[in-house]
This record gives structure tokens, sequence and C-alpha cells, in this order.
């Protein structure tokens, strides 16, 4: 008889992350619980530490919760289309953001190379075209500035023309 190995929620691997400190975990599991009221529950990718991020069928992001490397790292997956004068965003979210775009490293066989592109009405040179925006360990106040990237992601999902962003 085959036995399936049980995976663990998301919110037992938080918990378990030994390198991070009950506040990071706090923060961690209060996000997690966000996404699940927002119609974003995370489910278990096939990567070690990685949980996807859906909505209607569409990935946003993922969250890389790796114990020995990053803790929490999240990675979202958009094209170039933001909308800077879009109502309801301030300084701090465009700074946030804007500090945490992933530059190009030629990571895999198959990358697509760097783009030169304005996000958030900021032009940007040499982003990542599949993993554009990266928070590594976030604080609170970082992880609602995150909320509303996602909430902004999910209206231009499924529209979007990033390759993760449709597997």
């Amino acid at each position: 008889m085959c036995r399936k190995k049980k995976v663990p929620t998301i919110e037992d691997h938080i918990n378990d992350m030994e390198n991070l400190s009950a506040g990071q975990k706090s923060d961690a599991l209060d996000f997690v619980a966000w996404l699940t009221s927002h119609e974003c529950t995370p489910c278990k990718d096939g990567e070690q530490y990685c949980w996807k991020v859906p909505f209607k069928g569409h990935n946003i992001c993922k969250l890389w919760l790796n114990p020995e490397r990053e803790l929490v790292f999240i990675s979202f997956f958009l094209s170039y289309s933001f909308d800077a004068a879009a109502d309801g965003y301030d300084g701090g979210f465009f700074a946030a953001v804007h500090k945490n775009v992933q530059r190009c490293h030629r990571c895999h066989e198959g990358c697509t190379g760097p783009q030169d592109v304005p996000i958030f009405g900021k032009a940007l040179k040499n982003v990542c075209s599949q993993h554009t925006i990266n928070f590594t360990l976030p604080d609170r106040d970082t992880f609602e500035h995150i909320k509303t990237l996602v909430e902004y992601c999910k209206t231009i999902q499924p529209s979007d023309i990033s390759y993760h962003a449709h597997h």
C-alpha cells in the first residue's frame, strides 16, 4: 500500500521556521490569513519551499519560505502595465515597489532577458522579465504595501502578459 506524504500547511511551515523571530512569524501568518480572506489562498507548488498565490485561475505571486536562505521571499509576476495615476496609491507604496524591483541576472536557460520599463511612473532599466518585484523578509509596514500590490494584481488578471501569471 502506498502512503501519501503529508504536506505541511503553509501556516505549519511558517511556525516551524526556526530562523524567524516571533514577530516575523506573526507578520507572515497574518499575511497568509489576509490572502485567504481575499480569495487568494496560497497552494503548495512543486518546489520544496514554494506556495503559489492564485486568483481566479491565474498566479499573482509566489511565497518562498526557505528556512535556510531567504526565509520569507515574495516574488510578483507582472507585466509592465502599471497605472501610476491610479487612485488610492501613495508615495510610500510606490517607494516600496520601486525599492524591490528585481534586476535581471539571467537566472536560467531560456530566460527572456531584461526589460527597460516604466513601473508606476518610474523608468527602470534591466528589470527581470519573469519575477518583476521581490520582497525579502518584509516587515509589517511592507506587508501593507504588498497587500496593495496584491489588490492591484487582481485588477489586471487575466490580461497580464507575464509568463508566470498563467503557470
